[in-house]
């Protein structure tokens, strides 16, 4: 009955104790130079520790929950089979209060869930956690979990289903998800019988005769667009590829859960990120030519909006060890204005063959330009780049005003006396500071020895001192450091390149005749504030005069301006009969 309900409340149960667990532990890459550096524990506040204390707390909560679930599902459904096989009245008593029983467990559930999202929002209010930061997302996608358990991310959730013709009954599915419907046949009022179907809606989606589906069809970015066409030759075995989907017209990044990759058909599962998923796409040797063409289909959704991409490329399969282009390698200092004006302080051209790896090619320039390496692992397994040495190539480094003043607002711990002038690595100037590298302009997830350059490619080693928040590969660099998510600029290319702030509104106050107003946002993401001056209206509000009394004045005597008398004739009259007056008077005195 309500087994597999009670199933999937188990599972998604675990999920969310995952989700929770994520946002306790520091992701630890597969490779340490994707990341830059990995931050000390040793260095970690008091509040870091209450933080993550507060955040353990609630995934015990959640898991608490997880365990009970299970064995109240196993025990209510055993002991309903029991009683039913005793007789049908005690069945049907059996299996009503197994069916209250079991909804009375889900309620508390439910309210177990939404407790514990709300104490997860508190602990982030109490700690000033950013809005944008990746526990608020963690959040977001753990409140998201909850709700497509219960099924109330749509506005009909709950309501009961009404029937014109008493046989049929109409309800809206939310794509994409579970819908969970429960049916109950009543008896006297009394619940003789709930069944609950799951039923899954999945609508359709974006397809190569329909690439745009809904009235916001999300956008795709590839990592090979502006690279490849299709039709183009493609020599290398393996390709890395990022997509970066984002919903239309907010601009939101659409998840990997949301994202679908496909090589000739087949589904690629995700190697890295999230945001920006990568995929590796392995290319094989035809067994007829030593050409062989691959489709690569992308497609991305948003509730009922979706949207789809293609890329043909022919694979020409080379020996290992032959020639299979060029590519260019760059270096780059912009944070301590090394190379300020200048797009890099070193840069070559290099010739590749298969097998290589970018840990070997990187090498392989560095040794050209006059650099020596300290690093980790090999080229082939677990490289890690930790320093390069050249006599006084660091000798005029100098941490940008700007970015130390974000360093210091972002509370990373300073390292100020760990730098010379003979090398650069990891920990100078900061505890954050370290080399990463990103490929045709995006970082990937992964290290030098876990990726094939591509003829044409163009790598970048850049210099961060805040875990590539200043460079632009934060997002790359996985877990949450510092308090703030963004710098809102990155210094490359010997510049400093503005991004998008996030202002809100914290306060407002309105201007008065004579004094001005103001707004104050700040940047939800670096803090950043702006001060917007409303101007003094200068405007005065109409007043009434106030009320006089009116002063007595007596009037001046005039004198009245003689006249001549007009003389008038005295016109004519008929005679009275003296017996006719002598009546009328008498009439009027009655």
């Amino acid at each position: 009955m309500k087994k597999h309900l009670m199933t999937a409340v188990c599972i998604l149960l675990a999920a969310a104790c995952v989700c929770l667990s994520a946002a306790l532990v520091l992701t630890a890459r597969d490779d340490a130079q994707a990341m830059g550096t990995t931050p000390g524990l040793a260095n970690a506040s008091s509040d870091d520790i209450q933080f993550k204390l507060a955040l353990l707390h609630l995934y015990k909560e959640a898991t608490d929950v997880t365990l009970v679930l299970p064995y109240t599902t196993v025990n209510l459904t055993q002991t309903a089979v029991t009683r039913a096989f005793i007789g049908s009245e005690e069945g049907e008593i059996a299996i009503r209060e197994m069916n209250e029983r079991v909804d009375r467990t889900l309620n508390s559930a439910f309210d177990t869930m939404t407790d514990i999202t709300d104490k997860y929002a508190a602990v982030l209010k109490e700690y000033s956690i950013s809005s944008a930061s990746s526990y608020q997302t963690k959040l977001t996608e753990l409140k998201n979990m909850f709700a497509s358990l219960r099924n109330s991310s749509t506005g009909f959730n709950g309501t009961t289903l009404t029937s014109a013709d008493g046989l049929h009954y109409q309800a809206r599915l939310l794509p994409a998800e579970y819908n969970t419907v429960t049916v109950y046949v009543k008896l006297d009022g009394e619940n003789v019988l709930v069944r609950t179907f799951r039923i899954y809606f999945e609508p359709t989606r974006a397809d190569d005769d329909h690439p745009a589906i809904g009235e916001y069809p999300p956008s795709i970015v590839l990592s090979t667009d502006g690279i490849y066409s299709d039709g183009d030759i493609i020599t290398s075995e393996n390709l890395l590829l990022t997509v970066t989907a984002r919903t239309n017209p907010k601009g939101d990044p659409i998840y990997s859960n949301q994202i679908k990759v496909w090589l000739n058909g087949v589904l690629v599962e995700k190697q890295t990120g999230d945001a920006r998923p990568e995929y590796q796409l392995h290319f094989e040797r035809s067994n007829v030519s030593d050409y062989r063409d691959y489709k690569i289909e992308v497609m991305a959704w948003d509730g009922e909006n979706s949207s789809y991409r293609s890329l043909t490329l022919r694979y020409h399969a080379i020996d290992e060890g032959d020639v299979k282009g060029s590519v260019t390698v760059e270096l780059d200092c912009s944070v301590l204005h090394l190379n300020w004006g200048d797009a890099w302080l070193d840069r070559e051209e290099l010739e590749i063959r298969q097998g290589d790896t970018w840990a070997k090619i990187v090498l392989r320039f560095l040794e050209d330009c006059g650099y020596e390496a300290t690093y980790d692992g090999t080229v082939n397994s677990n490289f890690y780049l930790r320093s390069i040495y050249r006599a006084d190539f660091a000798a005029g480094a100098q941490p940008d005003e700007k970015l130390w003043a974000l360093i210091l607002r972002d509370g990373l711990t300073l390292n100020e006396n760990q730098h010379d002038s003979d090398s650069l690595g990891e920990f100078d100037y900061t505890m954050a500071s370290g080399w990463m590298y990103c490929i045709n302009g995006g970082y990937p997830g992964r290290g030098m020895a876990s990726t094939e350059p591509n003829d044409g490619d163009t790598l970048t080693l850049c210099f961060t001192l805040s875990y590539g928040k200043d460079i632009g590969g934060y997002e790359s660099s996985g877990g949450s450091y510092g308090h703030l998510s963004s710098y809102c600029g990155m210094w490359r290319r010997g510049s400093y390149i503005p991004l998008e702030h996030d202002f809100q509104v914290t306060e407002r106050v309105e201007p008065t005749a004579t004094e001005d107003g103001y707004i104050l946002s700040v940047c939800s993401r670096c803090l950043e504030e702006k001060k917007e001056i409303l101007p003094a209206t200068g405007e005065t509000e109409p007043t009434d005069p106030a009320p006089t009394e009116p002063i007595p004045t007596e009037p001046e005597p005039t004198e009245p301006e003689p006249t001549d008398p007009v003389p008038t004739d005295p016109e004519p009259s008929e005679p009275v009969d003296p017996t006719s007056l002598r009546r009328k008077r008498r009439e009027e005195s009655l």
